[in-house]
């Protein structure tokens, strides 16, 4: 609720019975649950002090832009699948979080364990979830601009502003084929 600079409304009450309204992530879950960017692990269970899993967090980071309106890079096609190359380990993302997980990865926002895999059930450490952020704002800021194209180089440079990044920039390296297989942040 913070980064979206929004209260929670008066009257959203959680159906959450292991979330107290004495404890300081309160408003917080009751915005995020009110604004559909979480959910229960049941229609009673919020587990407020269980580590999140990567799928999960994937799920939250698309809701949240989708709440806000934001637009993630390199996902406008109508079947993004078609434009990267799907995890090792595929089969084992939950439905509810597939979408979510090849969104994020097609926006550079997760690019697996390093071995092909997503691992989607395994747990986010701090570290992760700072670069996952780090990498999600930059992924939802706004093109000021044409990109400049190098094309010996085969890339693109794109300047970003919005009120995240005074001022950022994008480097995208495209295959032989045009798609883009890396993108680098820098400020």
């Amino acid at each position: 609720s913070r980064l979206s600079e929004q209260e929670p409304k008066e009257e959203t009450e959680l159906p959450f019975t292991d979330v107290s309204a004495d404890e300081w992530y309160y408003d917080h879950i009751r915005w995020a649950y009110e604004n559909k960017v979480v959910s229960g692990l049941s229609d009673n269970t919020f587990a407020p002090n269980e580590n999140i899993t990567r799928e999960q967090m994937c799920r939250i980071m698309v809701n949240f832009a989708n709440h806000m309106g934001y637009e993630f890079p390199n996902t406008d096609t109508m079947n993004i699948l078609d434009s990267i190359v799907l995890f090792s380990d595929d089969e084992t993302i939950s439905t509810w979080a597939y979408d979510a997980v090849y969104t994020c990865a097609a926006a550079g926002v997760v690019s697996g364990m390093g071995n092909g895999a997503f691992e989607p059930q395994g747990l986010t450490n701090r570290a992760q979830v700072a670069s996952m952020l780090r990498r999600f704002v930059r992924s939802t800021t706004t093109e000021i601009g044409e990109g400049v194209e190098d094309a010996e180089n085969k890339t693109i440079t794109y300047k970003y502003s919005d009120k995240f990044a005074e001022y950022a920039t994008r480097v995208d390296t495209l295959a032989e084929d045009g798609k883009v297989v890396k993108s680098v942040y820098t400020d």
